[in-house]
């Protein structure tokens, strides 16, 4: 439903009440015993609503929650990520998102929380799930999200949990290509909020559209053509639901195939060029375009017949079911990106946006993006018969570890256990080490003769006199979030409620039944 422009959902539950209260609290579980599992899920529209604005700590970052969440929204529907039903996000798990940001950073303002969300869910490592606190006692003894006990919850890509009960996975439609894609998406926003922060761009950039049609080479378009609105928009609805099947059956061609996700929303077309409207007959037809990324083509034997076939099966079965009007045409058809602007004319496609030219900033004003190159011998120097030639460092030289190497990510996020370690090999291997500089475009060498003093020791901000609190009051690795395991940064300060629930859920007290 749509209303001034603002979409809205309406729902239905009946209660097993005589009459309804004026003071009736949703919060209630008991108002969920003796429903039907339909009821169940119309009430929890409204139960995790509250509850996800209930867990955002305090005043003011609720309202740093809120806008941030629109602008995250908005983020996404620009970037083509917004769609439960495509196998995306939905509204509902973007809020469960920001709101476990708004958890961990409670006195940041709305942008700081933006820049965060897109830092903690960068290196945040999938499947592991996302919960606002731990679960409830399974007391109505519902089916309830537990990848422990039910295997189907295990094989979820990336679980976001609903704070309120019977607790549900609101992503079982993400699947592996769409997760890829998504994760890409979290990493472009990162790099731009990084030159947010340094005043070199602005937020439009953020929210520039996606290049979808120009980011992939070869496309499916499942095309629908109907003789009234009202048929397009049920068949539109049916494509949207049975879709992720599509997608499944493509990601099944291992052998050819590395990503295939769709994008969100219909293009809808006009008339064929160079054909006058015919008013007795009006034109509905729309199109849905799924992005394929090859490793391996072929082009006299692409796989794709079966898994088309299939679709288009499963499509007209579930019509005829739905007593839909069968008049309806729908094809899917295959197209290089070459194609696409001769047969689908309005489309815009774009081949750079602005992001990939701000890509080369990045290494100059983040010298930890920038890649070490092996500075050339000497003039006169040079033995290709040495068995360190071609820039291989002789045993203990100490020349050894580069700054974008995976042990070692230069920004003191956890690239790995080792992180302080690595980062005293690099200021040690410094030392003697030539330097490599680009001034304006142009490269010149200079040798470093003069040693560099040691860094000193990372202090914590914990003044001296007050001793570290106990091990177990601490976020532990299971917990916490990548950014939180940052052995950079002291440890997250928690308040008294939130490490009783902490030390239950390590001691494994949290009861999940199903």
């Amino acid at each position: 439903m749509v209303f001034s422009g603002i979409e809205m959902d309406l729902t239905y539950a009946r209660l097993a009440l005589k009459a309804i209260p004026n003071n009736l609290d949703l919060q209630n579980t008991e108002l969920l015993r003796n429903l039907d599992p339909r009821c169940v899920r119309s009430m929890n529209g409204c139960r995790v609503t509250d509850a996800i604005l209930s867990l955002v700590p305090d005043v003011d970052s609720k309202e740093a929650f809120k806008t941030a969440l629109r602008m995250i929204k908005l983020w996404a529907k620009n970037r083509g990520i917004y769609s439960n039903a495509m196998g995306y996000l939905g509204g509902v798990s973007w809020a469960i998102l920001v709101a476990r940001t708004c958890q961990l950073y409670p006195n940041a303002c709305a942008s700081t929380v933006v820049h965060k969300f897109f830092r903690v869910f960068t290196q945040w490592e999938w499947p592991k799930p996302i919960m606002l606190k731990i679960f409830e006692e399974n007391i109505l003894k519902m089916q309830v999200w537990d990848a422990r006990l039910n295997e189907q919850d295990a094989m979820h890509k990336m679980p976001i949990i609903t704070p309120a009960y019977p607790e549900q996975n609101t992503t079982f439609n993400v699947r592996k290509s769409t997760l890829s894609v998504m994760q890409e998406e979290f990493e472009r926003a990162q790099k731009i909020c990084m030159l947010i922060s340094l005043n070199k761009t602005e937020w439009d950039v953020l929210f520039e559209p996606v290049n979808f049609f120009s980011k992939y080479k070869h496309y499916i378009i499942v095309q629908v053509e109907a003789d009234t609105e009202q048929d397009l928009l049920e068949w539109q609805g049916l494509l949207e639901s049975l879709i992720r099947f599509l997608i499944e059956k493509l990601e099944a061609i291992r052998k050819y195939i590395d990503v295939a996700c769709v994008y969100p929303s219909p293009i809808h077309q006009d008339p064929p060029p160079g054909t006058s409207p015919d008013p007795l007959k009006p034109f509905f037809k729309s199109s849905y375009f799924v992005g394929l990324q090859f490793h391996k083509v072929d082009d006299l034997d692409l796989p794709l017949t079966e898994p088309i076939r299939s679709f288009l099966e499963r499509v007209h079965e579930k019509a005829r079911k739905n007593k839909f009007t069968l008049t309806v045409k729908m094809e899917a058809v295959y197209y290089k990106k070459n194609q696409l602007k001769e047969r689908f004319p309005n489309l815009v496609i774009k081949r750079k946006d602005t992001y990939t030219r701000l890509l080369k900033l990045l290494p100059n004003l983040f010298p930890s993006l920038r890649p070490r190159k092996s500075p050339s011998p000497p003039a006169g120097s040079s033995n290709p018969t040495s068995p360190h030639h071609n820039n291989e460092s002789p045993p203990g030289s100490g020349s050894g570890i580069a700054v974008n190497s995976p042990r070692y990510n230069g920004t003191g996020s956890p690239g790995s256990d080792t992180s302080m370690q690595a980062m005293s090999q690099l200021n040690d291997s410094q030392s003697n080490s030539q330097t490599h500089m680009e001034v304006n475009g142009e490269s010149s060498q200079r040798e470093t003769k003069r040693k560099r003093e040691p860094l000193p020791p990372l202090q914590s901000k914990r003044p001296r006199s007050q001793s570290p609190p106990p091990e177990d009051l601490l976020l532990t690795p299971e917990l916490a979030t990548p950014y939180e395991q940052d052995k950079l940064n002291p440890p997250f300060s928690l308040t008294a409620e939130s490490r009783k629930d902490l030390i239950k859920f390590r001691k494994g007290t949290a009861t999940t039944t199903s």
